[in-house]
Protein backbone atom coordinates (compact mmCIF):
# COMPACT_ATOMS: atom_id res chain seq x y z
CA UNK A 1 0.00 0.00 0.00
CA UNK A 2 2.58 2.49 1.02
CA UNK A 3 3.93 2.01 -3.01
CA UNK A 4 0.20 3.40 -3.76
CA UNK A 5 0.72 6.49 -1.33
CA UNK A 6 0.47 10.09 -3.15
CA UNK A 7 1.74 13.00 -2.23
CA UNK A 8 1.96 15.14 -0.07
CA UNK A 9 5.60 14.55 1.00
CA UNK A 10 8.21 15.23 3.69
CA UNK A 11 5.73 17.02 6.57
CA UNK A 12 7.15 19.54 8.65
CA UNK A 13 6.36 22.06 11.17
CA UNK A 14 8.05 25.07 13.39
CA UNK A 15 7.23 27.31 16.05
CA UNK A 16 7.19 30.89 15.02
CA UNK A 17 8.31 34.13 16.15
CA UNK A 18 4.62 35.46 16.55
CA UNK A 19 3.67 32.08 18.58
CA UNK A 20 1.90 30.08 16.02
CA UNK A 21 2.72 26.71 14.70
CA UNK A 22 3.04 26.69 11.09
CA UNK A 23 3.41 22.81 9.25
CA UNK A 24 4.35 22.73 5.73
CA UNK A 25 4.17 20.26 2.91
CA UNK A 26 5.30 19.58 -0.92
CA UNK A 27 3.10 18.16 -3.45
CA UNK A 28 5.04 16.87 -6.70
CA UNK A 29 4.81 18.16 -9.94
CA UNK A 30 2.30 18.62 -12.09
CA UNK A 31 1.01 20.49 -8.81
CA UNK A 32 5.11 21.32 -7.43
CA UNK A 33 4.44 23.70 -4.92
CA UNK A 34 3.53 23.94 -0.79
CA UNK A 35 1.05 23.72 1.55
CA UNK A 36 0.92 25.12 4.94
CA UNK A 37 -1.46 25.22 7.54
CA UNK A 38 -1.00 27.64 10.92
CA UNK A 39 -2.49 26.74 14.51
CA UNK A 40 -2.20 29.78 16.90
CA UNK A 41 -3.23 27.26 19.92
CA UNK A 42 0.06 24.72 19.44
CA UNK A 43 -1.96 22.45 17.34
CA UNK A 44 -5.48 21.99 18.88
CA UNK A 45 -7.25 23.81 16.06
CA UNK A 46 -5.66 24.23 12.47
CA UNK A 47 -6.99 27.32 10.08
CA UNK A 48 -7.64 25.74 6.56
CA UNK A 49 -4.91 24.90 4.05
CA UNK A 50 -2.98 27.63 2.33
CA UNK A 51 -1.53 26.53 -1.56
CA UNK A 52 1.94 28.52 -1.09
CA UNK A 53 1.71 28.63 -5.50
CA UNK A 54 5.49 31.03 -4.89
CA UNK A 55 7.42 28.29 -2.56
CA UNK A 56 8.11 25.61 -5.66
CA UNK A 57 10.58 23.60 -3.03
CA UNK A 58 10.93 20.01 -2.41
CA UNK A 59 11.31 18.87 0.87
CA UNK A 60 10.68 21.93 2.58
CA UNK A 61 12.55 22.76 6.10
CA UNK A 62 12.11 25.39 7.92
CA UNK A 63 13.06 27.05 10.77
CA UNK A 64 14.01 29.97 13.17
CA UNK A 65 16.45 31.81 11.78
CA UNK A 66 16.82 34.82 14.02
CA UNK A 67 14.08 36.22 16.98
CA UNK A 68 11.37 37.79 13.61
CA UNK A 69 12.35 35.57 10.86
CA UNK A 70 11.68 32.32 9.93
CA UNK A 71 14.05 30.49 7.14
CA UNK A 72 12.49 27.53 4.03
CA UNK A 73 15.16 25.95 2.13
CA UNK A 74 14.89 23.23 -0.29
CA UNK A 75 15.02 21.58 -3.35
CA UNK A 76 14.09 24.20 -6.67
CA UNK A 77 13.41 21.97 -9.07
CA UNK A 78 13.45 24.45 -12.12
CA UNK A 79 16.60 25.85 -11.09
CA UNK A 80 18.08 22.53 -10.09
CA UNK A 81 19.18 24.66 -6.65
CA UNK A 82 19.07 23.92 -2.86
CA UNK A 83 17.09 27.65 -2.56
CA UNK A 84 16.69 29.44 0.93
CA UNK A 85 13.22 32.25 1.12
CA UNK A 86 12.97 34.05 4.46
CA UNK A 87 9.55 35.08 5.93
CA UNK A 88 9.83 38.44 8.68
CA UNK A 89 6.02 37.83 9.36
CA UNK A 90 5.61 34.09 10.99
CA UNK A 91 5.34 32.45 7.33
CA UNK A 92 2.99 34.63 5.59
CA UNK A 93 5.05 35.63 3.06
CA UNK A 94 8.08 34.59 1.84
CA UNK A 95 10.86 36.59 -0.20
CA UNK A 96 14.41 37.13 -0.64
CA UNK A 97 15.40 34.01 -2.42
CA UNK A 98 18.69 32.71 -2.26
CA UNK A 99 20.58 29.98 -3.99
CA UNK A 100 22.33 27.74 -1.27
CA UNK A 101 24.13 25.62 -3.51
CA UNK A 102 23.70 24.70 -7.09
CA UNK A 103 25.70 21.15 -7.29
CA UNK A 104 27.97 19.93 -10.11
CA UNK A 105 26.24 16.63 -11.01
CA UNK A 106 23.18 15.05 -11.62
CA UNK A 107 21.84 13.17 -8.74
CA UNK A 108 19.92 12.99 -5.62
CA UNK A 109 20.23 16.54 -3.95
CA UNK A 110 19.01 19.78 -1.77
CA UNK A 111 17.59 17.22 0.92
CA UNK A 112 18.11 20.44 3.59
CA UNK A 113 18.52 21.55 7.10
CA UNK A 114 19.60 24.38 8.95
CA UNK A 115 21.05 25.37 12.48
CA UNK A 116 21.21 28.79 14.53
CA UNK A 117 25.31 28.93 14.30
CA UNK A 118 25.00 32.26 17.24
CA UNK A 119 26.77 35.36 16.64
CA UNK A 120 24.16 36.05 14.02
CA UNK A 121 25.33 33.16 11.88
CA UNK A 122 23.22 30.28 10.53
CA UNK A 123 24.56 27.13 8.85
CA UNK A 124 22.42 25.70 5.89
CA UNK A 125 23.20 21.92 5.43
CA UNK A 126 22.13 19.79 1.85
CA UNK A 127 22.58 17.24 -0.01
CA UNK A 128 24.86 17.57 -3.30
CA UNK A 129 26.75 15.50 -5.49
CA UNK A 130 29.86 17.23 -5.90
CA UNK A 131 31.41 14.66 -7.92
CA UNK A 132 30.76 12.14 -10.29
CA UNK A 133 28.53 9.64 -8.74
CA UNK A 134 28.91 10.22 -5.12
CA UNK A 135 26.87 11.78 -2.28
CA UNK A 136 28.37 14.67 -0.48
CA UNK A 137 27.06 16.95 2.16
CA UNK A 138 27.53 20.98 1.44
CA UNK A 139 27.45 23.67 4.49
CA UNK A 140 26.78 27.37 3.44
CA UNK A 141 27.51 29.58 6.78
CA UNK A 142 25.25 32.15 6.93
CA UNK A 143 25.55 35.93 8.61
CA UNK A 144 27.98 37.49 10.38
CA UNK A 145 29.74 37.01 13.69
Amino acid sequence: KLKEAGPPFYPHVVMCPDGSMLAMTYHTPPVHHCFSRRSQDLGEQWEPIVKETGLKLWAARMNRFDDETLIVTGRDIEEHATVAYFSADSGRTWGNKLVIDKPAYKGSYAYSDSIDAGDGRFWVFTSSPQSEGKGDIVGVLLGSG
